[in-house]
């Protein structure tokens, strides 16, 4: 293998593992609410959007927004 066939192989790989993860999030994106080309946008960028996501969400769930502990 020369090395121009494993610079390939790297992309291949590279390319084959970020697109399921890329569509995914693409996925989420539109459910969230985004227009098309935001959530592909934010396919292609997921890591990003996922720590953004996780930001806004963990500001949902703290205890003094949590109302069904208060129904117990």
């Amino acid at each position: 293998m020369n090395g121009v066939e494993a610079v390939l192989l790297g992309v291949g790989i590279a390319v084959v593992t970020w697109l399921p993860f890329a569509g995914l999030t693409s996925l989420g994106a539109r459910r969230r609410g985004q227009v098309r080309t935001l959530a592909v946008l934010s396919g292609a960028l997921f890591p990003v959007t996922w720590v953004v996501w996780y930001l806004r969400d963990e500001r949902r769930a703290e205890p003094d927004n949590v109302t069904c502990a208060d129904r117990s």
